[in-house]
């Protein structure tokens, strides 16, 4: 492991979350962002997004306080605890992924129980997870760049981000636990495998990989996402779940696979978006729509693949981007939701062209579309829609898409 980092006291790992068991609401209580305090394993409240398009992150810590690193009260385990455990002392625990022999760890940042992040910085290069924990991981703050030969960041129960900065350049599966909850933050991460993953270990290329993590397909797993920005690059599923997919606010980007054994997105249980932005790019052979409940969520798939780099937009009667994003990779499909896009109401479907808003990540939700060919209009009927780039009525969609994997 090769690891840079400037945690002066503000990364402690103690107690745990729960075992993996899933909430009666959605996940553990955000902190008010100044000066997080660790959850106590309460059900967390998504936010009213009233309709509103969230707010992106500052790029910042994440406005979360340095945690104080002290001991915890309940037994658990400190990981760089305080000052003293300083970048040389963490670095100094394992070799480089290069120079790693078998009595070294491969792991980055570890815990044997929970692990909280609140803040400070650090550059990890590691051949197994970047940063792991046994139990649960929670992360309020701070900046984390992280390379991995296997997971970018992994627990073995319930893994929380409220805050902070977070890109993985290099992973297997990005992030990975038994349950996944995305309340806020920046995210930027490239997997090999799939991008978020809940209860993983079901995929067979994942097996006899080096730190593989084997999860048996269960009940009362799942990811739900209610706030933050995320970018996500994977040559899997791009969002997998082998329980339920809540979206209940947040922006979250998704350019999925371009192959048909993989998805953009993929849940065996229900899968279903309430508020917030939805954008995700693939392949059409295991294409899953999620349920819209408040805001459309449409399946689109197109005659011929979209070349990489060629945007897709959707925009009112008077040529207003409601929803634009840019696939870095081709794609057959794609699933777009927003608060904006209502049942009843119909939508012009542009390709190519810019949209005067874009972002760094090519999304845009406001301004106008200029070189753009506009394909057809769209009508959705229904807050659940699966429609071709002419307008029709598309024969997959909804849940189970185009054809979901056994």
């Amino acid at each position: 492991m090769n690891a840079q980092s400037n945690f002066g006291g503000d990364f402690g790992g103690f107690g745990g979350f729960g075992g993996g068991q899933r909430p009666d609401d959605a996940g553990m209580t955000p902190p008010d962002g100044t000066g997080a305090t660790p959850p106590d394993g309460a059900g967390m409240t998504p936010p009213d997004m009233g309709g509103e398009r969230p707010e992106r992150p500052d790029g910042g810590d994440g406005g979360f306080a340095p945690g104080s690193g002290a001991a915890p009260s309940d037994g658990g385990t400190a990981v760089a605890p305080d000052s003293a455990t300083t970048a040389d002392a963490l670095s100094s625990k394992t070799a480089s992924a290069a120079d790693a022999t078998a009595s070294d760890s491969k792991k980055g940042l570890k815990a044997s129980g929970a692990l909280y992040i609140y803040g400070g910085s650090a550059v990890i290069s590691s051949a197994d997870d970047s940063v792991h924990s046994n139990g649960s991981v929670y992360i309020a703050g701070g900046a984390l760049e992280l390379s991995s030969g296997d997971d970018g960041i992994h627990a073995d129960a319930d893994l929380v981000i409220d805050g902070g900065k977070i890109n993985i350049s290099n992973s297997y599966e990005g992030i990975e636990g038994m349950t996944l909850a995305v309340n806020g933050g920046e995210i930027d991460l490239v997997a090999s495998d799939d991008g978020y993953n809940a209860a993983g270990g079901a995929d067979s290329s994942s097996l006899g990989r080096m730190g593989a993590n084997q999860f048996a397909s269960q009940e009362g797993v799942y990811i739900k996402i209610t706030g933050g920005y995320a970018h996500i690059n994977a040559t899997g599923d791009g969002i997998d779940s082998n329980g339920d997919l809540l979206i209940s606010g947040g922006v979250t980007l998704v350019d999925g696979p371009t192959n048909s054994g993989n998805g953009a997105l993929d849940y065996n249980g229900s899968g279903e978006i309430t508020s917030g932005v939805l954008v995700a790019a693939g392949a059409s052979g295991m294409a899953e729509n999620l349920t819209g409940s408040g805001q459309v969520s449409a399946m689109i798939s197109f005659s011929s693949t979209q070349s990489a780099a060629t945007a897709v937009t959707l925009a009112d009667e008077s040529g207003n981007v409601l929803l634009s994003y840019t696939p870095q990779k081709s794609c057959q499909c794609i699933v777009m939701s927003a608060p904006a896009l209502q049942a009843g109401s119909s939508y012009a479907l542009f390709s190519g062209g810019t949209a005067s808003s874009s972002d760094a990540y090519g999304y845009a939700d406001g301004g106008t579309i200029t070189g753009a060919s506009e394909l057809c209009s769209l009508t959705f009927d229904s807050e659940t829609a699966s429609l071709t780039d002419t307008g029709a009525v598309s024969a997959g969609g909804g849940m189970g898409g185009f054809g979901k994997r056994p």
